[in-house]
């Protein structure tokens, strides 16, 4: 879910969440952490915006993605 989010695949992510509508606020649990992590992993959401993707990230929205996660100091 979170590559289909950050790749704007959005057929591939509509796919996904119809199967599992849970995974729209699934936590990566392979994110790299560094030194600024403040302990919270990226959602599919998070991935979206990050990558610019637009279409993908209207949908997470769409289906209930919390838009009030913080990651690192920084809103989706």
């Amino acid at each position: 879910v979170h590559e289909a989010a950050s790749k704007n695949d959005v057929k591939k992510l509509r796919a996904l969440l119809e199967a599992d509508p849970d995974l729209v606020d699934e936590e990566d649990e392979e994110y790299e952490e560094d030194e600024d992590w403040d302990g919270r992993r990226w959602t599919p959401l998070a991935y979206a915006c990050d990558a610019g993707s637009l279409e993908a990230a209207q949908l997470l929205i769409e289906e209930g993605a919390n838009i009030e996660e913080v990651f690192n100091g920084v809103y989706t």
